[in-house]
């Protein structure tokens, strides 16, 4: 379950004597701020939210003391909750003739802020080293992909980008034994398993076969029209790929 955060985005003013506190955020400086931040460093300012949990804001503008968020380790339901938080306290702000133009804006820059990181997250799929495939969109949910060919083929897919060539599977025999390899070893029975993958008859295309799996698991754990845009796609006749350009797909390091 995640938590219900109340974070209003308090403007972080570069202040020499204090820092405004206000509704239940603590604002201090880990160390005396210098006129440019480059990089997450000491220069940045921590926000406590309730005792228990965090995010931080860096200084960008001295003048007009608009930072930017840190959402990193935290999960997109909770960057969704902060961000309702964040609407209904600028709804209520906003008929305050008493805030200024600058903290209303400052909250306006957070949504926008809060909003990119959800976009971003939610076109972002991960092979996992255990094997399972992990979706943040989808609550950070993690599934098999139907079987163990379904999943050397999808990676197949992930690491190469101009697509695969499904008329001709033994072209990538070699590469789909390094796949098996870091999942599973080198057993007989994966020698098996390359040899049926890589191995075309008359009657079935062993591609055509484990993409069909490969669809099934996504449909089942995500729905067809949430997992489409994670699946390969192309014309008839043409080689399918991914949809790297709005999809950023991940894989273990040494794959």
């Amino acid at each position: 379950m995640s938590k219900k955060f109340k974070f209003p985005p308090i403007p972080a003013r570069r202040c020499p004597d204090r820092l405004e506190q206000e509704n239940t955020v603590r604002v201090r400086p880990v160390k005396k701020v210098t006129p440019e931040v480059e990089t997450f460093t000491d220069d940045d300012i921590e926000v406590e939210l309730d005792g228990n949990a965090a995010f931080l804001i860096r200084l960008t503008d001295p003048a007009e003391g608009i930072g930017k968020i840190d959402f990193s380790g935290k999960s997109i339901d909770e960057v969704i909750s902060y961000k309702k938080e964040l609407e209904k306290e600028l709804e209520e702000v906003s008929k305050d003739s008493s805030k200024s133009e600058l903290y209303i804006e400052s909250m306006k820059d957070r949504i926008n802020e809060a909003d990119d990181h959800i976009s971003k997250i939610s076109n972002t799929l991960e092979i996992l080293a255990n094997g399972k495939i992990r979706i943040p969109e989808q609550g950070a949910v993690e599934f098999r992909a139907g079987s163990r060919k379904a999943l050397a083929l999808y990676v197949l897919y992930i690491r190469h980008t101009e697509g695969v060539n499904r008329k001709d599977p033994s072209v990538y025999k070699d590469e789909l034994t390094d796949i098996f390899k870091f999942f599973w070893g080198y057993t007989d029975s994966t020698k098996n398993e390359i040899e049926n993958l890589t191995t075309i008859s008359e009657k079935r295309n062993p591609f055509d076969t484990e993409i069909s799996k490969l669809r099934k698991a996504f449909y089942k754990q995500i729905g067809k029209s949430n997992a489409e845009k994670f699946l390969p796609s192309g014309k008839r006749g043409e080689a399918k790929r991914l949809d790297i350009d709005r999809i950023t797909f991940t894989l273990p390091k040494g794959l």
